[in-house]
């Protein structure tokens, strides 16, 4: 989460953090191929196709954290 820029405004920062998202996939074993060229376009339909994905991928495996608190995360 420290690697993350939380302030991305250009197309170079927003290639990092995909980066990023990609090799905690990876990590976490997911071989689903990412276009990240197309995602960092920040076209709808594209977003919106890989957020339902992330969405059904999660609830398919994940284990909810009760008490998560995403501010906390990200100032670790």
């Amino acid at each position: 989460m420290g690697k993350v820029n939380w302030q991305a405004k250009f197309e170079y920062d927003f290639m990092a953090n995909l980066r990023i998202f990609q090799q905690a996939l990876q990590k976490i074993g997911v071989t689903k191929k990412i276009d990240l060229n197309k995602l960092v376009k920040a076209k709808y339909q594209d977003n919106l196709e890989m957020i339902q994905w992330l969405k059904r991928y999660l609830e398919m495996t994940a284990q909810l954290i009760p008490d998560y608190n995403a501010l906390v995360r990200r100032s670790n």
